[in-house]
């Protein structure tokens, strides 16, 4: 499955975008889910005021991990 459509599916189960993107590349990031919710569970929603899109943030995140 391609990251886009496991974010999409994560993010309609309730989580927020940035953990949906971190999540949605962990074959590439060697995290597990409950480290990468974790992680990024504080990031949804820009940050919490709506300034940067959290699935940018998790994006940043896991490119920093490969």
């Amino acid at each position: 499955m391609k990251i886009k459509e496991e974010a999409t599916k994560i993010h309609e189960s309730g989580f927020n975008c940035a953990q949906s993107v971190l999540c949605a590349c962990r074959e590439y990031t060697r995290l597990d889910d409950e480290r990468a919710l974790a992680i990024s569970g504080g990031f949804g929603r820009g940050v919490q005021c709506g300034e940067i899109c959290g699935a940018l943030t998790g994006a940043v995140m896991a490119l920093g991990l490969v």
